[in-house]
């Protein structure tokens, strides 16, 4: 498991510095032993509970998202497909036309026209 400083380190240098363990060989029981309230409880009830937990706790640091925004940013794409109805309704003059296909990287598509158009579809 990476400790906090970590993980932040790892977003700021973008790039993984810090590997976490393998818990793979470790099975869902033996991971959730120490959040149990009692036997009875499920291990994988509690594993999801604590992913669900610590996604709320790193989405409030502001550094993770200002990371994890960059990140998106850098490397994220915007892809769109016409439905049935859209392959009916978009002609060449329909306004919307020009979204029809777009297979493009964020960051060279975030400050055109195109990307609003695809924004507002």
């Amino acid at each position: 498991m990476l400790s906090p400083i970590q993980l932040q380190e790892n977003l700021n240098e973008d790039k993984q510095m810090h590997i976490p363990q393998n818990f793979s060989e470790v099975g869902p029981t033996e991971m959730a032993k120490e959040y149990r309230k009692s036997e009875t409880e499920d291990p994988i009830k509690i594993i999801k509970e604590m992913c669900t937990y610590t996604a709320m706790e790193l989405s409030c640091e502001p550094d993770i998202r200002k990371g994890l925004k960059k990140h998106i940013y850098d490397f994220g794409m915007i892809k769109t497909q016409p439905t049935d109805k859209g392959r009916e309704t978009l002609d060449v003059f329909h306004p919307s036309y020009r979204t029809k296909n777009v297979d493009a990287k964020l960051n060279s598509l975030a400050e055109t026209d195109l990307f609003i158009d695809v924004m507002q579809m």
